[in-house]
This record gives structure tokens, C-alpha cells and sequence, in this order.
């Protein structure tokens, strides 16, 4: 799969979905959190029910996913696009987005081998730990919530 963006016009709201069972993810979501205090973007992991209607939604394998997903502005971003719109939220992240100018073919392959390699190198979760009420309450329990 190419992992070209892809159109979700339907979903009016910027939303992040990752694996919750990865540490990497769950912090990353953890940071996106305490980034933005107003719940501008909202969360869901892939072991839930939305989560998993997107993963497949967008042919992305929930149990095993490659990527992580981001639908921002009515379009789905894959591997580094998503991780460059993620960066591009977070202030000490924002200098990492200019790599987007990179070509795809050369920025991916990296994203692959953490993709890959995750659970080994930065721990494998049972559950998604949220324990903050305040990121608790931005995760997507319903799809109807992003319309």
C-alpha cells in the first residue's frame, strides 16, 4: 500500500488514532494531551470500537497496525505524514514537520523499522492506561462524535 493521504471528508474533527497496546503511541497521545489543554484534537485507540472502524475504514490493519492515523482537515495521513501533523501541534516538536519536504520513499523506511520494532524497543501495554479524567474525556467512544 502506497499510503497516500486519503479523502475523510465526513469526519469533521481532527482526530488521532493509535495503538494503544504501544508505549510509544500512548505516550505520544499523552503528549498530544497536555500539547493542546483545549481537546482540539481527539484520541482513540485502535483496540476500540471507532478506533477499529477507522483502522479499517482505512486499511489499516487494527491488530497489527503499520501506522499510526491522523484525520486532519477532512484527510486521512499515514506513517510520516501523520507524524509530521502530529509535530506540527507540539511546540517542541515543530521543527521535526520541515522533514515533510523529504520525499516520501525516503522518510518512510525509517518510520517502518520503529513501526516494526515498537513493542520491542519501547514496551508493550494490556491496556491503555488513562488515568487523566481530562484525557479520558476527549477519547472517541462513538463515531458520531467527529461529524
Amino acid at each position: 500500500m502506497a499510503w497516500e493521504p486519503a479523502s475523510a471528508a465526513d469526519i469533521r474533527k481532527d482526530v488521532i488514532v493509535f495503538d494503544g497496546d504501544c508505549v510509544l503511541c500512548s505516550r505520544m497521545a499523552a503528549t498530544v494531551h497536555r500539547a493542546d489543554p483545549h481537546g482540539h484534537v481527539r484520541l482513540t485507540d485502535m483496540n476500540s470500537a471507532p478506533g477499529r472502524a477507522l483502522a479499517q475504514r482505512f486499511g489499516v490493519n487494527p491488530d497489527n497496525p503499520e501506522t499510526v492515523i491522523v484525520i486532519h482537515g477532512g484527510r486521512a495521513l499515514f506513517k510520516t505524514d501523520a507524524a509530521f501533523a502530529i509535530a506540527r501541534g507540539l511546540p517542541l516538536w515543530r521543527w521535526f514537520a520541515w522533514l515533510r519536504f523529504v520525499p516520501r520513499w525516503l522518510r518512510d523506511p525509517p518510520y517502518d523499522l520503529i513501526a516494526r520494532n515498537r513493542y520491542k524497543w519501547f514496551g508493550m501495554k494490556k491496556s491503555c492506561a488513562l488515568a487523566d479524567p481530562a484525557l479520558r474525556a476527549r477519547i472517541v467512544r462513538d463515531l458520531g462524535e467527529l461529524a
